[in-house]
């Protein structure tokens, strides 16, 4: 049972500054400090039991200079003290005083960003409630208004007089809430640079406060890194994939259970810390893409309890499915000024425990060790699991595949301690279920979370939102196979009749240099907790939510997505289409900070084709497409194109291609040009100077300096022909890169 003056501590940091929201939405915003309008509105909105309401009320209204009247003095001391310190770690100084706190915007943390090109863009947010299909893009001039404020206060005031707080779980739920109307409105404007979201303020404040009441003097702080390794693997394994047809109906289920799965491992990992170390989810400062840091109370033996967490975690791990690591560094800390040197000390840590210690724990545990039955058959599947014959799947994928299939008709997520649902992680002293769900009717002692959108359900313990969905096309409530997805047709509906198939293809991209962004693309004296938590948070709602948006248009299965990685599968032309789009729109995401890009690759084939080594190829050239040459010394520099039909381009390249390909193919359909004309491109591509930039030039190899001459001849000997196709086929930069809009053109026609 938590402590009645810890509830009230937490939910003070929580709540203190909720009053900068409530003041911005009155016309009256001069006439009372922020602490008067927070005392207020929580008077009106908090349901909670009347003792806690009066005192968090009285440290609200009195963390800065209003007299107390409380009796807690000492957690008012805290609360101020933990202000203070999420103030002056995450706050930068502003060179004049802006009145007009309910005009001026958040600015983005992308406007900071630069590891060695220039950035002078400044972009800022609209102040916005959290929406999965509108999402707020930053832009250069965005000014808010009194009505935009009051529109979110009565939204999120709504919300709070619906939830009574009674406990840890209810406060978890609060935070969802506070995540959902707070993360895109600035904490400091008067006298400070507007960049940090008042959610993070809160959230900081709240996590610092747990840590001031219950850590210990000398080092208060614990971080804890953890991060899943072996993802990719573990996603597309198929132990028969070469002999049996991988992208069938079971094996798209199964790739979606697993993708899923892998974001269920991380969540449970950390609801087993929380649990473990009886902390709330303020304390996760991030979690996302397979990784996850979380900012705890050094207590009396929690080394310990961290050390058994990750073997038991592992040990699940290992046993149930055999390519995945959780690995964990921990470190404690008396301050948290420099979260930089905090960071790197915590991946050093990882790195070297990766590297030499991985299973360690399991070396000498002779009862890990199985002999593997002779009668038996490892797992088609899996190859983990043994099965009584070798065309059957073994306990673990029936499950996973179950998961795959529902997760599509699905609109919550059940997350349960101690419970039996669909798939349950027993860490041997720790057991939490998860169930997918389109309605939550016998769910109610269950944590119950949104998947479908940032709507807070109105049953469950804790109560939020995990867009752990990816995106699967569907028509008329039926989900599409990918080979389904891939047939002829304009329509979805006319895809399941079709029996006519085309080229699938795989589009796998990451953002370069990730790690030099988030290590140094901030000024060293801006490095800190909030502004980290903000970019890992923009960036993994781009890959987890408007990924999905983008898919969703384009007819594209997204395999997985999350952090800054994603693997999505689509017909030939909706999958091009798709990385266009992908591309457009990530660059306006990162408000056109050049500092911030991506790296693609585009890999076609057949439906037969095992769809785990499609994947393995088109991750090699996903390589190529960055870039790593010894010539290129700048990380900044590397990447920022994408590697289609064994060819890498910039993306303005790619665009252009796209655009020749599909004029090539209208004007044959309108016999403007005759289908030969793709030969007779490709066969001077292969004598030209480009095509020899990337092999030795052979004895007797002939190169012509340009193809304008025999373009010109071939079209001239063809009546009707498109003479203004001329100019464009002939121009060096579309040239060099020809074969790629030609076989976009030869798709076309084929297809």
């Amino acid at each position: 049972m938590t402590e009645t003056s810890e509830i009230i501590l937490v939910l003070s940091a929580l709540l203190h500054d909720i009053g900068k929201l409530v003041q911005r939405s009155s016309s009256k915003f001069k006439q009372k400090k922020h602490e008067e309008f927070g005392a207020e509105f929580l008077q009106r909105t908090l349901n909670v039991s009347p003792q806690v309401k009066e005192e968090v009320i009285s440290l609200v209204l009195s963390h800065h200079r209003i007299p107390y009247s409380g009796n807690y003095p000492k957690l008012l001391n805290i609360l101020k003290d933990a202000d203070k310190d999420s103030a002056e770690h995450d706050r930068d100084e502003a060179e004049g005083v802006d009145t007009n706190i309910n005009q001026t915007p958040l600015l983005s943390v992308y406007s900071y960003i630069d590891i060695g090109r220039n950035n002078t863009k400044k972009v800022s947010y609209k102040a916005s409630i959290l929406q999965l299909e509108n999402l707020p893009y930053p832009e250069a001039w965005v000014r808010n208004s009194q009505m935009v404020y009051l529109n979110i206060k009565q939204n999120l005031e709504r919300e709070l007089k619906n939830l009574v707080i009674r406990d840890k779980e209810d406060i978890n739920t609060l935070l969802y809430i506070l995540l959902k109307y707070t993360k895109y409105i600035s904490s400091a404007i008067y006298v400070s640079v507007p960049d940090i979201p008042l959610y993070d303020h809160l959230k900081t404040t709240a996590a610092i406060a747990l840590c001031k009441y219950r850590g210990n003097i000398r080092d208060r702080y614990l971080l804890i890194l953890g991060d899943l390794s072996g993802i990719q693997n573990f996603i597309f394994y198929n132990l028969k994939g070469g002999e049996k047809q991988v992208v069938d109906k079971e094996g798209t289920k199964r790739m979606r259970g697993r993708s899923l799965l892998v974001n269920l491992i991380i969540d449970s990992a950390v609801k087993y810390i929380l649990e473990m170390l009886n902390l709330y989810e303020f304390n996760v400062l991030w979690q996302s893409g397979g990784t996850f840091l979380i900012l705890a109370p050094n207590e009396k033996g929690v080394g310990d309890k961290l050390r058994e967490i990750k073997k038991n975690v592992n040990r699940f791990l290992l046993n149930e499915f055999g390519r995945l690591y959780l690995n964990m560094s921990w470190t404690a800390k008396n301050n948290l000024d420099d979260f930089t040197e905090i960071l790197e000390e915590l991946h050093t840590k990882m790195d070297d425990e990766s590297k030499s210690k991985k299973y360690i724990e399991f070396m000498r545990d002779e009862s890990f060790y199985i002999t593997p039955p002779t009668d038996m058959f490892p797992c088609p599947a899996c190859g983990v699991h043994f099965v009584n014959s070798d065309d059957e799947i073994c306990e673990t994928c029936k499950k996973i595949t179950e998961m795959g299939d529902l997760v599509g008709k699905s609109k919550y997520l059940a997350r349960g301690l101690n419970k039996d649902g669909l798939f349950t992680f027993d860490y041997k002293d720790f057991k939490i279920s998860y169930s997918l769900t389109y309605r939550t009717e016998g769910f109610e002692d269950w944590e119950i979370f949104s998947m479908d959108d940032f709507n807070i359900p109105s049953v469950g313990k804790t109560r939020g939102f995990k867009i752990f969905k990816t995106h699967i096309p569907t028509s008329d409530g039926r989900v599409l196979s990918i080979s389904q997805l891939t047939a002829t047709g304009n329509s979805l509906e006319e895809r399941f009749e079709s029996e006519t198939k085309t080229k699938m293809g795989i589009f796998k991209a990451d953002v370069d240099c990730l790690g030099k962004i988030f290590k140094e693309g901030l000024p060293k004296h801006l490095h800190k907790i909030s502004r980290i938590s903000t970019l890992s948070f923009l960036m993994d709602l781009f890959f987890t939510v408007e990924i999905n948006n983008i898919a969703k248009e384009d007819n594209i299965y997204v395999i997985f997505s999350g952090g800054d990685d994603l693997t999505a599968v689509g017909r030939y032309d909706e999958i091009i289409n798709f990385a266009k789009d992908v591309h457009y729109k990530f660059k306006k995401w990162v408000g056109d900070n050049e500092n911030i890009h991506l790296s693609a690759s585009i890999v076609f084939f057949g439906e037969k084709f095992p769809i785990r080594r499609a994947v393995n190829i088109a991750e090699d050239y996903l390589e190529e497409a960055k870039d790593y040459s010894p010539k290129i010394s700048r990380c900044v520099d590397r990447g920022d194109k994408i590697n289609i039909f064994q060819d890498t381009l910039t993306w303005e390249e790619f665009e252009t291609q796209i655009e020749i390909g599909n004029e090539l193919w209208e004007a044959q359909k309108n016999k403007e040009i005759a289908s030969s004309l793709s030969h007779v491109l490709l066969t001077l591509h292969k004598l030209s100077p480009s095509f020899y930039s990337t092999k030795p030039l052979g004895k007797g190899d002939v190169v012509i300096p340009s193809p304008e001459p025999y373009l010109r001849y071939y079209f001239a000997r063809r009546k009707d022909s498109r003479k203004d196709l001329l100019d464009k086929l002939s121009d060096e930069d579309i040239f060099k890169h020809i074969p790629v809009g030609v076989s976009i053109w030869v798709m076309n026609r084929k297809y």
